[in-house]
């Protein structure tokens, strides 16, 4: 069986990320979630992989491959049509006549492998499958209602209110029938992203969809904040240490638990890493600097005399000044962030934050929520920055003086 990975398009409110990659190819603990979506299709038997890009994108085969370092063999097709069915149309010439196909959305991250337990309610069913699961907002994701047997009955698209009810998790089983359905649904006027709703619909109508219920941890690479709890998912599972022989790591440092230390890492005296936590190869970590759990440092990150990082995301080549704290955030590619940089995790009466996105409020359902950066932003020194805020990529802000010499 093939699986085909839809990786084109960019979630718009992924932002300060969006702009620069998709949301498969953030990176988390040293590699693409690309990656390691085709290393769990390869644990799950699946080894012909095809992906959908963006028509102008060389980013992800740059990255990729052929497939196989990884064990498979992957195919590229360009989207050529708007919206998820239009991506699935657009891979029909790469998928075997008469043959089902594993359809995974690559913006969805798991603990486990979701994949094989997927395929094994097909191979139970012998039918179209759908894999499901709860979340704490079902009003942003196709519902679904089923029988006592399993399967699917309706799907309701994005409902107003939340109804509690399982999701759609972004993994299916579908029969090459599926693609005649998407292309009579483009057709109408009703169809919505793509069709894919409206040709689920018919799917269910004229053959049968089948649920397969996930009940592990489950993420959708939605809003900037879900990059954390997929960095969590990751870490979550790892239990002993890795630490490159090249490695230089004062006898004054101290390490804890399961942590990843890549090649040429420096540990000056007095670092304490705690696990789980990820440092990539050729990154700097100052003199009395606290690393706590669920931190990921990208490749040649830097940072400075007694910073403090708790759970946030460093992406590659990101500096840190000394003595600041960088609290529940994502900092992109090569951000530069002064002295004293704090970043405000919390707000006084420990209420659920709220983030701006084009006008309205989204909430993160969190009550911890540090900042956001772009790739290449600046930020100056001695900054405060709110919980919450985001700082698009490319952005300077001027360093915080507060006495002039004028």
């Amino acid at each position: 069986m093939k699986a085909l990975i839809l990786a084109a398009g960019r979630a718009s409110s992924l932002i300060p990320f969006s702009g620069s990659r998709a949301a498969p190819m953030v990176k988390l603990c040293g590699r693409y979630l690309l990656e390691e979506t085709v290393s769990l299709l390869r644990q799950a038997g699946v080894a012909d992989v095809v992906i959908v890009i963006d028509p102008g994108s060389e980013r992800i085969p740059a990255a990729l491959g052929d497939g196989s370092r990884y064990g498979v063999s992957i195919q590229y097709v360009r989207q050529k049509v708007e919206g998820i069915g239009g991506a699935i149309l657009s891979a029909e010439d790469a998928l075997r006549s008469g043959e089902h196909f594993l359809l995974v959305y690559g913006d969805t991250l798991t603990r486990r492998n979701i994949f094989e337990e997927t395929l094994r309610s097909y191979h139970e069913h012998h039918a179209p499958v759908a894999a499901v699961c709860l979340t704490d907002h079902p009003e942003r994701y196709g519902n679904i209602y089923m029988a006592g047997d399993m399967r699917i009955t309706e799907i309701v698209e994005r409902p107003r209110s939340a109804l509690g009810n399982y999701v759609l998790s972004g993994v299916f089983v579908m029969p090459r029938t599926f693609l005649e359905y998407l292309r009579t649904s483009r057709e109408r006027p009703s169809g919505s992203d793509g069709g894919m709703y409206d040709a689920m619909a018919r799917l269910i109508e004229k053959e049968s969809l089948h649920a397969a219920i996930w009940e592990d941890e489950w993420v959708d690479l939605r809003y900037p904040w879900d990059i954390l709890t997929a960095n969590r998912i990751l870490m979550s599972g790892w239990s002993q240490a890795r630490i490159a022989a090249s490695a230089k790591i004062s006898s004054a440092a101290v390490i804890n638990g399961p942590c990843v230390i890549g090649e040429d890492v420096e540990l000056r005296a007095g670092a304490v890493i705690e696990g789980p936590c990820h440092i990539g190869p050729g990154s700097f970590i100052g003199n009395n600097c606290l690393v706590r759990s669920y931190t990921s440092l990208g490749a040649r990150s830097v940072v400075g005399f007694g910073v403090e990082l708790k759970n946030c995301v460093l992406m590659d080549g990101s500096r840190i000044g000394r003595l600041s704290f960088i609290g529940d955030s994502v900092i992109g590619e090569g951000v530069d962030l002064g002295a004293g940089t704090m970043t405000i995790n919390r707000e006084h009466d420990d209420r659920i934050i709220e983030v701006g996105f084009g006008g309205k409020k989204v909430s993160t359902n969190l009550r911890k929520v540090g900042a956001f950066l772009g790739d290449r932003a600046a930020v100056g020194s001695g900054h405060s920055l709110a919980p919450g805020s985001i700082i698009a990529a490319g952005e300077v802000v001027p360093n915080n003086i507060t006495y002039r010499n004028e």
